[in-house]
């Protein structure tokens, strides 16, 4: 600790060496007289703390004191004298010392001292508390000023009957085409007079007692069409004051309405595009059987209709998507059950006495994986109809889909007669086979066929 003694007498500051040595003080002193010798002190020395006797021939404690304050204002002072009246002693506490010892009574020295350490302490955290604290504010004030969003703050008048301007940043000041010192201190009742017929007020009050912020949009009228949207996020602060942070989103929402239109058109688009193609191959499907029932040849009439169940195989998923409002994916289980009451309408004669059993679970597939999947069980279905059931033979053709680890399983099992010893799919050459292989691969996926004691069973699975 450097202690700065400004004492004319020598021994008095032995003394007061002695005095703080007996206290195990550790520390190292310089003692001057006169004042410049005071204030070179001050800038070469630096003291911790100062101990100055009153009176001096040339320069009084009063006058060091002044000083010490422009200088040093939180080092320590205290006065060591030996003539020091009550009233000067207070006088002396009033003009900025922070305490004084008789030097008949230097058994206070120490305790003084150590009180002053002590208060230095305290009056260096006040003030690096002080320093923080107005940072803060400055933050908060360039925060306040500068943030793009409006932002008023309003005092709480008797628990939210009344609300009253406390402050307007300059955003709010531009968004609402106002002047802060126009409003500051006046009732937003008296300003804003419009606040209760768009519910900003009961916003305001149940923000008020609940203390959970809350979002309010606002929107105005202009020869009874939209002029412009507002949104407002409404919070009470721990100082009691309610504040509001609102926004002009005209130019979002005017952006979100052209978008909703924009889509609204695409949709109407899009449904038209699925209309015309499903007309198309309707039209596709009539002539085909136009071209069948003209023919005689049982063969050829047959390869007719399985062009055409595999022309309306897509057909239904046209016609799904225009009547859907999803463009995204087909309902699998849905499209399931037309395509298999289409393709019994076709083969009816062969289908009389075969069950076809639906045991989809509810899958959505998008668009470009429904098609080939469908097709695919189009040709399986069709293929058991015709060849597993001859003689008009009674039996089931079993169809599960569902959705298990990111993959869909597609099984069609029926319970007709056996495929040849050796089958291979890959080895078989038939159109249908061909077909089932090519879209499988397609599809990215794999084709299993099981053969059991009174069953055949064709899977297929694929990534959903």
């Amino acid at each position: 600790m450097k202690i700065l003694m400004l004492e004319d007498n020598k021994l008095d500051a032995k003394l007061i060496k002695e005095e703080l040595t007996e206290h195990k003080f550790d520390f190292i002193s310089e003692c001057v007289e006169t004042e410049k010798d005071f204030i070179a002190a001050i800038h070469d020395f630096k003291p911790d703390i100062i101990l100055s006797d009153y009176a001096l021939p040339q320069f009084t404690g009063f006058e060091a004191l002044e000083i010490a304050k422009k200088l040093i204002p939180d080092i320590p002072f205290i006065i060591v004298t030996g003539s020091l009246s009550e009233e000067m002693a207070v006088d002396s506490i009033k003009r900025g010392a922070w305490d004084y010892i008789l030097k008949e009574n230097l058994l206070r020295l120490t305790p003084a001292i150590e009180n002053a350490l002590k208060l230095k302490i305290e009056k260096d955290k006040n003030k690096l508390a002080e320093q923080a604290l107005k940072e803060s504010e400055i933050r908060y004030k360039e925060l306040f000023d500068n943030i793009s969003s409006g932002v008023a703050v309003y005092d709480v008048i008797d628990d939210g009957k009344d609300f009253i301007f406390k402050d307007f940043n300059k955003a709010a000041e531009r968004l609402g085409n106002d002047k802060r010192d126009d409003l500051i201190g006046k009732s937003i009742f008296e300003m804003r007079p419009e606040v209760e017929k768009f519910g900003l007020i009961d916003v305001f009050r149940k923000v008020w007692k609940t203390g959970k912020p809350a979002y309010h949009p606002i929107t105005f009228y202009q020869d009874e069409k939209i002029h412009s949207w507002y949104e407002n996020f409404v919070y009470k602060l721990q100082t009691k004051e309610i504040v509001a942070v609102f926004n002009d989103i005209t130019e979002r929402k005017q952006a979100e309405e052209q978008i909703k239109r924009d889509l609204k058109e695409k949709e109407i688009m899009l449904k038209e595009i699925h209309h015309r193609v499903k007309n198309n191959l309707q039209i596709m499907s009539s002539l085909l059987s136009l071209q069948a029932s003209k023919i005689n040849d049982e063969r050829i009439s047959m390869i007719l209709n399985e062009s055409k169940s595999r022309i309306q195989s897509m057909s239904i998923v046209h016609e799904m998507m225009y009547q859907n409002q999803d463009f995204a994916r087909i309902d699998m289980k849905y499209y399931i059950n037309k395509l298999i009451a289409s393709l019994t309408l076709l083969y009816y004669q062969n289908a009389e006495q075969i069950k076809i059993i639906d045991k989809c679970k509810n899958v959505q597939i998008d668009l470009n994986r429904a098609i080939p999947c469908g097709m695919i069980i189009n040709e399986l279905v069709s293929n058991a109809i015709k060849h597993a059931f001859p003689d008009k033979r009674k039996g089931e053709i079993d169809i599960r889909l569902e959705e298990k680890s990111g993959k869909v399983h597609l099984s069609v099992r029926d319970d007709g007669i056996a495929l040849p010893p050796g089958f291979k799919s890959s080895e078989v050459d038939t159109l249908g086979m061909a077909i089932i292989s090519d879209l499988t691969e397609q599809l990215d996926g794999i084709l299993k066929v099981v053969q059991g004691d009174g069953f055949k069973e064709f899977n297929v699975v694929f990534p959903f």
